[in-house]
């Protein structure tokens, strides 16, 4: 599904430490994480970030998926 790192009109946060923005810092620890649906995910990300930014970066998706979507599946045997 389309996503953004932002609201549509504020600007993104980037953390100088890890060389990501916050976004991609939490979008990268979640959607490792098995067997999450993608809404949960993107929840995860969007709690991650207003803690991580002081509520001044809020990430905005718009989905119309239909079925269940996982990153990471369980791995086989």
């Amino acid at each position: 599904p389309p996503s953004r790192s932002t609201s549509p009109g504020q600007s993104s946060k980037e953390n100088v430490g890890t060389g990501h923005g916050y976004y991609t810092e939490a979008l990268l620890k979640y959607m490792s994480l098995p067997r999450v649906p993608i809404e949960t995910t993107f929840k995860k990300v969007r709690e991650f970030l207003f803690a991580k930014t002081s509520g001044t970066q809020i990430p905005w998706e718009h989905t119309s998926l239909v079925g269940e979507f996982y990153f990471k599946d369980l791995e086989a045997g």
